[in-house]
């Protein structure tokens, strides 16, 4: 009975994991391109979609502690927020 219930609760734990998306890495990899195609449409509305999206994947870079993919994604947002013209 031990064994079953315990299988029953690995299988459902193995489901949670693949219904709750993915690593960290592969998300923020997901989210910068998803931001690149947006800003790629160079519109200010497109930049404004696109700009939480590269804020998610700096968050998951800095988590993942990658330097490289932070300073793509930071260059990005002062692109987006330089091209706003809100210097305030």
């Amino acid at each position: 009975m031990f064994a079953r219930s315990f299988l029953i609760v690995l299988w459902l734990l193995i489901c949670l994991t693949l219904v709750s998306g993915q690593d960290p890495k592969s998300k923020a990899q997901k989210l910068f391109a998803e931001a690149e195609e947006l800003f790629n449409k160079n519109t200010p509305e497109a930049s404004a979609e696109a700009a939480p999206k590269y804020a998610e994947a700096l968050k998951l870079w800095q988590e993942l502690g990658d330097e490289k993919q932070q300073i793509q994604a930071l260059n990005k947002l002062v692109k987006i927020h330089a091209s706003s013209g809100d210097f305030a």
